[in-house]
């Protein structure tokens, strides 16, 4: 840590790093900063025409206008920005910045703060974006957002940007040379990622580079394409993409492969693209598709045997997940009752410290033999989970039980990983009788 005198020059030169001309003793809490596009002048107009919209809702007193100086004036004829509005420009020499009530909105380069681009592509409504996502006007009781008042935050600003540097030197002792993968969350996440991983890495000619994953779950997802991974502490890996955003891709040299990392802004509209959409064209920025992979797999007839199944006639059920919510344990016993009826044996997937449904079997199921079992079984149920990504291009039938505000994201159709022998139910909207028969009906029609 950088001390005294010292630390005093460090926040001075962090300032210096952002600001080309500004005096922050002057960023108000009452004022928003609008960084305006420098290349797309609709963006411009489509954010000041919702600006009497934002001032009313969030009771601001002024707006700032923040561009590149170069540009601005052409700018600010163009879009006719009033002088009443235009109190001072603020220019910014990179879009990371400590002010929460800054609204940034690049459009040149694909990051994790920067929806245009990507959106353009996908169709998606420009002013439902500025509107919900750059302006957040869908929570308008939202808490003010801190402000910057005689320099009292930058030592909050330096330790925490010290404590991003001290997490990405700590990764670079262990992995100096080449482009850093980081994918800090789930099996699911990294299931999607993997599809295009590899064809990023040839087309871009990389030849260095290190995969990062922060559990035992996404590295064994990696094996399955044959891709080798290091496992890094969760939090590290989240401070690493963020000191990237404060020293920018060129010194960092790293491939933030989520999008949301850090930075929520985007989630708002989240359920309006599919996830492998958005690794496709957000993250990877690959021209075709990939909706399915051919993983390596080995054989589990030995479980078959060990817990006398009867393949074609042994269901699986995962009720377990990370990312949503479980139903209630009721809703699994009609199931399982229903099943047993019609004389179907069913399994329950668990994994360490997770019990087996009542009246099924506890099985374990590795990532390198789940397809396979599943292949060879009636079918599966299971909380939308990284589980349902792996096993996507099983013959079988699945039933997934989703939350709605999910849906549109996480469907396994939307995202093309499974279009046939799949049934997808929002099971917080639905009733547990429907949920129940609708389920068994599918599984079991035609068997």
């Amino acid at each position: 840590m950088v001390k005294g005198n010292m630390r005093d020059e460090y926040i001075n030169l962090l300032k210096n790093a952002f600001m080309w001309c500004c005096s922050l003793e002057d960023v108000w809490e009452e004022t928003a900063y609008i960084l305006l596009s420098n290349d797309d002048m609709q963006i411009n107009e489509e954010m000041i025409a919702v600006l009497p919209e934002l001032i009313e809702k969030r009771k601001y007193k002024r707006v700032i206008f923040i561009s590149d100086k170069s540009t601005f004036n052409e700018q600010y004829k163009t879009v006719n920005v009033t002088t009443g509005l235009r109190q001072s420009i603020i220019v910014l020499q990179r879009s990371f910045h400590p002010f929460s009530n800054i609204y940034v909105n690049e459009s040149k380069d694909y990051d994790d703060n920067d929806f245009t681009c990507f959106i353009n592509e996908k169709d998606v409504d420009l002013k439902y974006i500025i509107r919900n996502v750059f302006f957040d006007l869908s929570n308008p009781s939202k808490k003010k957002p801190i402000y910057i008042d005689n320099n009292k935050k930058w030592n909050e600003i330096y330790e925490k940007i010290m404590i991003y540097k001290e997490a990405y030197d700590g990764i670079r002792e262990r992995f100096p040379l080449g482009k850093l993968f980081i994918h800090p969350f789930a099996s699911g996440d990294m299931y999607v990622s993997c599809l295009y991983l590899e064809e990023y890495i040839e087309n871009n000619g990389i030849k260095e580079y290190n995969v990062l994953v922060s559990n035992k779950g996404a590295q064994k997802v990696g094996e399955l394409f044959g891709i080798e991974s290091h496992i890094v502490d969760k939090e590290k890996l989240i401070q690493a993409i963020l000191y990237q955003r404060v020293f920018g891709k060129e010194i960092a040299n790293i491939k933030n492969t989520h999008m949301c990392v850090g930075s929520q802004r985007g989630s708002i509209f989240l359920h309006k693209i599919d996830y492998n959409t958005y690794e496709q064209k957000w993250v990877y920025q690959a021209e075709e598709r990939n909706n399915c992979q051919q993983l390596i797999q080995r054989d589990s007839d030995y479980v078959f045997n060990k817990y006398n199944l009867i393949p074609e006639k042994t269901v699986v059920v995962s009720p377990f997940s990370h990312s949503v919510c479980p139903i209630e344990e009721d809703l699994y016993s009609d199931i399982v009752n229903y099943l047993h009826n019609r004389n179907y044996q069913v399994c329950t997937n668990i994994g360490f410290e997770e019990e087996e449904l009542p009246g099924t079997i506890g099985v374990n199921l590795p990532y390198d033999i789940v397809v396979d079992f599943v292949n060879k079984s009636a079918g599966f149920i299971g909380m939308r989970s990284g589980l349902c990504d792996i096993i996507s291009t099983t013959t079988s039938k699945m039933v997934v039980f989703h939350q709605e505000n999910s849906f549109n994201q996480f469907s396994l159709k939307k995202m093309g990983l499974k279009t046939d022998n799949i049934l997808e139910l929002c099971v917080d909207k639905l009733d547990s009788r429907l949920i129940t028969t609708s389920t068994v009906d599918f599984l079991t029609k035609n068997k």
